[in-house]
């Protein structure tokens, strides 16, 4: 999916523009979406993009427990590396948007990587259900074909999709059975 023509170029700033975040990946202002990451040159299949490499954060039994205050907005933002424990990013990784029908995915549990050939100026996104399982959920608008409507954790991810994101899905999510029990509503 291509972002709708930015309102702004991409901003490269030191505040977010990272030694582990590569330099194929720019944030811009869309018109309709707000933030958004794109590609800024050809990205290959396997290729490491943004990390979530920021400290750790224990919520315990619901992510309620992340603070979500501006400017930080950390419960919005991080990922979820372990039963209860969350990670931000000190870079453009917290930016990523989700999809439904993504063209990355989550690999040594911190790292955005692109699961397909990205052209230029196409939308970097992930399925947030590819390293989250917890109390969180959204409603959903990517506006792919295989919009699920709502997402929420692992669980609720049809196992249609686990098998098309073999290889791009959080390794904690997978060290213990995870079954389907259906989607959200």
């Amino acid at each position: 999916m291509s972002c709708p023509p930015p309102t702004a170029q991409a901003i490269r700033s030191p505040i977010y523009w990272l030694d582990r975040d590569s330099p194929k990946a720019g944030l811009i202002l869309t018109v309709n979406q707000g933030l958004a990451l794109i590609a800024m040159k050809a990205i290959f299949p396997g290729e490491k993009l943004l990390a979530f490499n920021g400290p750790l954060q224990e919520w315990g039994g619901t992510t309620l427990n992340l603070p979500n205050t501006p400017p930080a907005f950390l419960r919005d933002h991080c990922i979820q590396v372990g039963e209860g424990i969350s990670r931000d990013s000190g870079g453009l990784a917290r930016f990523a948007n989700h999809s439904c029908d993504p063209n990355c995915g989550i690999t040594d549990s911190i790292w955005i990587t692109a699961m397909k050939e990205i052209a230029p100026g196409t939308e970097l996104n992930w399925d947030y259900a590819m390293s989250e399982d917890n109390d969180w959920k959204m409603d959903c608008s990517c506006g792919s074909p295989l919009c699920r409507k709502v997402v929420g954790g692992y669980r609720f991810l049809p196992p249609e999709r686990r098998q098309a994101y073999e290889g791009y899905i959080s390794k904690w999510l997978l060290e213990s059975p995870r079954p389907y029990v259906g989607p959200l509503v």
